[in-house]
């Protein structure tokens, strides 16, 4: 059950400005839409889509698109390029360069593994896959050398945390019992999930806790208790390392969009409303990507 939460509304002056960009349904006539949050405003972007991720500079949209393919998009939903892939694509992730995106897909031995493929080129390539399991979640450093990612491990009979380099080689485990490991801006840090102790007790009565791991020493550092279970997406750190943003419940089966400072989650704040569509149903912002501006 999703915790019931109160907040204040966030406006173009309360939080840095930038560009959140998430799946919704904010409409009747929505048809799998994706919607672009800018400075306090909303606007729809396209519909038929799903996944939708926003580049490093602020300028681009990737997403997947009806047709399964991965589809760049700018700021005003126009199409600048399209790219073919032969599995449904999931996860779509921009290099912090802007010319490569990262992407889940079913491989030659149907695990789902890590590619990317060059936005010029079409090129694609296989980062790495794992022989008896699917990369999970994933996300790659931003000096681009590193990649930490979370799968299913016998030895903890739950999930652990891995790293390895940019060519999916030099694989070690950083943090056991842990999820959705994503990386701060020095490409050393890594923020993770984990709802049980080095006993497997569970913490914060199965929530858990977000913490902040030195993948090179080690060092791990509790930021805050996880404040609620987010169905429709993960807790994810802000490109600025200063915010945490998800969706989580509101409305009648609805969800919107909220930030709050890193360890600070009683200033939480709405970055979207819940709003009622008709027949009692609530809009449902979900997935989000924030670029915080330069």
């Amino acid at each position: 059950m999703l915790a019931s939460i109160s907040c204040r509304s966030v406006g173009a002056d309360s939080v840095k400005k930038g560009s959140v960009v998430f799946s919704s349904f904010r409409s009747v006539q929505d048809k799998n839409a994706i919607y672009l949050w800018q400075d306090g405003r909303i606007r729809k972007l396209a519909d038929h889509y799903v996944g939708p991720v926003i580049s490093f500079d602020g300028s681009k949209v990737a997403a997947v698109a009806s047709d399964r393919s991965i589809e760049v998009l700018d700021l005003q939903g126009q199409v600048i390029s399209k790219i073919a892939t032969e599995e449904p694509p999931s996860g779509l992730l921009w290099s912090s360069l802007g010319n490569q995106i990262y992407y889940l897909m079913k491989n030659d031995t149907k695990r789902i593994a890590l590619f990317r493929v060059d936005v010029l080129t079409a090129k694609h390539e296989q980062v790495f896959s794992l022989p008896e399991s699917d990369v999970m979640d994933y996300d790659v450093s931003q000096d681009g050398r590193r990649i930490i990612y979370s799968l299913a491990t016998p030895r903890h009979h739950s999930y652990g945390v891995f790293v390895t380099d940019d060519k999916g080689a030099n694989k070690k485990e950083v943090a056991g019992l842990a999820i959705n490991p994503m990386w701060f801006t020095d490409s050393r840090h890594i923020m993770a999930y984990s709802n049980t102790d080095v006993s497997g007790n569970q913490i914060n009565k199965g929530l858990g806790v977000i913490f902040k791991l030195d993948v090179d020493t080690g060092q791990r550092q509790i930021i805050q208790d996880v404040p609620f279970m987010s169905l429709e997406a993960q807790i994810k750190l802000s490109r600025h390392n200063d915010h945490f943003y998800t969706s989580r419940a509101c409305g009648n089966q609805g969800f919107n969009i909220v930030a709050w400072p890193v360890g600070r989650f009683q200033e939480i704040m709405n970055l979207t409303e819940c709003t009622e569509i008709g027949g009692g149903v609530s809009s449902r912002d979900s997935f989000p990507d924030w670029y915080q501006g330069s």
